[in-house]
């Protein structure tokens, strides 16, 4: 850094700024700035570079490397709209000077790609990963770090569109490939990325230990690479509460997004989608335990970054407005739950289509508060078509599909259809207890609610 700021300083009076041999100095001072995580150093240096070169004071190779590390800093500063159009102008001119095959021109590829899949554009980052990893394939092998790279991050694509099974056989066979490699062949750091990402997957099959052994390897790796205030260790803490709230440990899940947020906070700022994501699950967890007023404060102040900085048609952005509709009805302002919801519900499902575990999810929540306000017919009829296509996509044995009996079974017994309401509750409550054990909460409230039941019929 000292060296490079000397040199900058020096060619900065000759042979003056905007000579070629300046810029490269300047280029690799800005990411010396970025190594350091100083980005706002970084982003100034950049920006004077390109305005200069934009003038026509470089090469196009010059040009090209500029836009593409003035992308990368915009992206840590979560100005992802200014990174996708970097990017994408990065990309359509290699593509236009090198060819698709160019190594150079694969890389701008899977940088446009990344930039969309931060901005919740799934389809768009599908069809781009896709491509890329087919050219990486070609040109590398399977086994090469960039094609391994860009399969977890297709795999995250995938996996946002809800194609779950696809997703699970990437992440697997990437994680599998680097697990076996010789250490002196592979990234440890690449390791660690892996394990998360296939420890989000067992969560969502309800292996918490299988993800909460992948995740310690993953922090271990990254505590002992990157250090303890790395925004990658930040990410996996995160996964971390998750893996803590699934199995009903609502304060360490508290406390990790809190340490989490800090970390986020200090390497990023406030105005950063990871941090602010940090702030709403922090809300999320303080709902959860019964703290509404701080709950109500952290997720209305996420919501208010998040669309200063997302944008009002981030994907993100409007499934925090489902944090807030949760947190209304907790409170009793049902019809306040009740649009938001329904906002929520019908941007997913024109987005990703009924059948999307997201769009099912906000299709029961919505459905819970029609019930709450007196909508019976609706909210049965929203449960039973959520009910039917998670039969359809997941069978009985389900988790998600033993939640849309308990939610049926409830209405059922609201409406004195008590009978009816049993024969869903009792499987419903088997399966809750096989899968994630007789002492979660949810599984206890499955009891409770068949408790009632037997209590209205006199048993």
């Amino acid at each position: 850094m000292k060296l490079f700021t000397e040199a900058a300083s020096s060619a900065t009076h000759h042979p003056g700024r905007e000579d070629s041999t300046t810029i490269c100095i300047f280029n690799n001072l800005a990411v010396c700035h970025g190594c350091c995580a100083q980005w706002l150093e970084a982003r100034w240096t950049l920006e004077e570079n390109l305005m200069i070169l934009e003038k026509g004071h470089s090469e196009e190779s010059q040009l090209l490397t500029c836009m593409n590390n003035l992308a990368s800093v915009y992206d840590k500063f979560g100005s992802m709209e200014k990174a996708e159009n970097l990017y994408r102008e990065g990309y359509e001119r290699r593509l236009v000077i090198y060819g698709a095959s160019h190594a150079d021109t694969q890389t701008s590829l899977n940088n446009l790609a990344f930039a969309c899949l931060r901005q919740s554009k799934y389809q768009d980052a599908e069809g781009l990963y896709k491509k890329a990893l087919e050219l990486a394939t070609r040109r590398f092998g399977f086994k090469h770090r960039i094609t391994l790279m860009t399969a977890g991050n297709y795999g995250d694509a995938l996996w946002n569109l809800g194609k779950d099974k696809e997703a699970l056989q990437l992440r697997s066979k990437t994680f599998q490939i680097l697990k076996s490699m010789p250490s002196v062949e592979r990234d440890d750091v690449d390791l660690a990325l892996h394990a998360a990402r296939l420890a989000c997957h067992r969560q969502a099959e309800w292996n918490w230990e299988e993800a909460e052994r992948l995740l310690v390897e993953a922090l271990k790796i990254q505590h002992e690479k990157l250090g303890p205030e790395h925004d990658e260790v930040a990410t996996s803490i995160t996964n971390f509460a998750t893996n803590c709230w699934e199995r009903n440990f609502l304060r360490a899940a508290l406390e990790l997004t809190n340490k989490a947020y800090m970390i986020e906070r200090s390497v990023f700022g406030d105005q950063h989608p990871d941090t602010i994501t940090s702030l709403l699950d922090r809300g999320v967890y303080l709902r959860l335990l019964g703290n509404y007023a701080d709950a109500r404060t952290s997720i209305e102040e996420g919501l208010e970054l998040g669309k200063n900085v997302l944008g009002s048609e981030n994907r993100s952005y409007v499934v925090a407005k489902g944090y807030l509709a949760a947190l209304l009805a907790d409170l009793g302002e049902l019809e306040t739950a009740k649009t938001l919801y329904t906002e929520v519900w019908e941007y997913l499902i024109t987005r990703y289509g009924l059948g999307h575990k997201s769009s099912l999810l906000f299709q029961t929540h919505l459905a819970q508060v029609h019930q709450r306000l007196g909508n019976l017919s609706l909210a049965k009829s929203l449960q039973e078509e959520a009910f039917e296509k998670r039969i359809e996509l997941h069978g009985e044995n389900y988790l998600l599909t033993s939640a849309s009996k308990c939610d049926l079974a409830h209405l059922l017994q609201e409406t004195g259809f008590f009978t009816e309401a049993l024969s869903l509750a009792k499987p419903a409550l088997e399966t809750r207890r096989a899968i994630i054990g007789p002492k979660h909460r949810v599984t206890l409230q499955s009891e409770h609610g068949i408790g009632l039941v037997y209590q209205r019929l006199g048993a």
